[in-house]
């Protein structure tokens, strides 16, 4: 049992949406025009959702000697600036539903480890802008997410929020920051720690609406 928050501050890949399959061909489509031979697949990427940008270049060109950090990045994460609008991805079940609900009666926020465009070109997407009060990403701040959390939660003189994500690192980051770990096994990851868990969102909706 968790305390009533005072915001729900949600993770984006894996947690709300599922974009992977946008997220393996522009890796495949960045790796092809730098002429680099390597193909991923969602069982390469999966693994890798969540991490810091950087981290993920560096994980995705080991070995590979021919592959530049500065230019796959600029090329990959180029890539995704322009295509993610059209490529987009899927709302998990309930998603929609359920993040309109919970806003009328929390202060919802997003807070992911993309860069600075991928929350806004999501909430574009989705069509959920009107639900967020604010968001933060790795690409603004260059900051983990635990020192991103503690920002949202100064920002808003937050005294009870709450991390809803579906990794181990979104566990970690978490906890380093001294809030409450919420795991939603239907995503990309998986832990073992954890203050709730749900794996239907729904069921989370149910949730968060009847606390009191």
């Amino acid at each position: 049992m968790i305390n009533k928050p005072d915001a729900l501050i949600f993770d984006m890949d894996g947690t709300l949406w599922d974009a992977l399959d946008s997220y393996v061909w522009i890796w495949n489509e960045g790796f092809r025009q730098l002429n680099i031979n390597r193909t991923f697949t969602r069982e390469d990427l999966i693994g890798l959702m969540g991490k810091q940008p950087d981290e993920i270049i560096e994980k995705c060109i080991e070995g590979n000697e021919k592959a530049n950090v500065t230019k796959v990045y600029e090329k990959v994460f180029g890539l995704q600036e322009k295509t993610m609008l059209l490529l987009g991805g899927k709302l998990y079940e309930g998603v929609r539903e359920g993040i309109a609900a919970l806003s009328e009666k929390y202060k919802l926020m997003l807070l992911s480890n993309c860069e600075r465009y991928g929350i806004n070109q999501f909430l574009e997407y989705t069509q959920l802008t009107p639900y967020f009060t604010d968001t933060l990403t790795f690409g603004e701040t260059r900051l983990p997410k635990a020192l991103n959390m503690q920002l949202l939660k100064a920002r808003h003189q937050l005294k009870d929020p709450v991390y809803i994500g579906d990794t181990d690192s979104d566990r970690i980051q978490t906890e380093a920051a001294g809030l409450p770990f919420i795991f939603v096994e239907y995503g990309f990851g998986h832990t073992d720690k954890y203050d709730l868990k749900f794996n239907h969102f729904k069921d989370l909706t149910s949730y968060f609406l009847a606390l009191d």
